[in-house]
This record gives structure tokens, sequence and C-alpha cells, in this order.
């Protein structure tokens, strides 16, 4: 996927889909944003603190299941 910059962002017209999580720490993050950065496909996402916007309600289901799955692995 690709993790837009502000300016993309700000132009974004596409349909967005919003995911908001919780506060997690640091290197939760950083997971969520290597996950992210190898899924394939044409799809696009951007953060802003605990909130990630989308831009096909596909990749936010996915992003959603691997996280149900990572904290049940937990």
């Amino acid at each position: 996927m690709q993790r837009l910059t502000s300016i993309e962002w700000a132009r974004a017209k596409e349909p967005i889909s919003h995911l908001s999580v919780a506060e997690r720490a640091a290197d939760n993050h950083l997971k969520m944003i290597a996950w992210l950065d190898a899924r394939s496909g044409s799809g696009w996402y951007y953060v802003t603190g605990d909130n990630y916007h989308f831009g096909s309600q596909a990749d936010a289901t996915a992003f959603r299941q691997w996280l149900s799955a990572a904290a049940a692995a937990a």
C-alpha cells in the first residue's frame, strides 16, 4: 500500500474509510505501519495520530482483521 503525504491526503477525492484505533505503545504503532507498508495492492492509507484513513473499505477491513488477530495472539 502507498502511504500518502500530507499534501496527497489533502487532495484525496476518493471515498475514504476511517478507522480509529485506541492509543497503543509506540512499538505497536510501528508494527501497524510496517504491516500497511508491506501490504500489496494499489490502495493507500494516511495516519494522523491514532486515526487511520484508507482509500477502500477492503483495506480498512483487512487492517481491522489483522489488528484483531494480532491482539488475540498477544
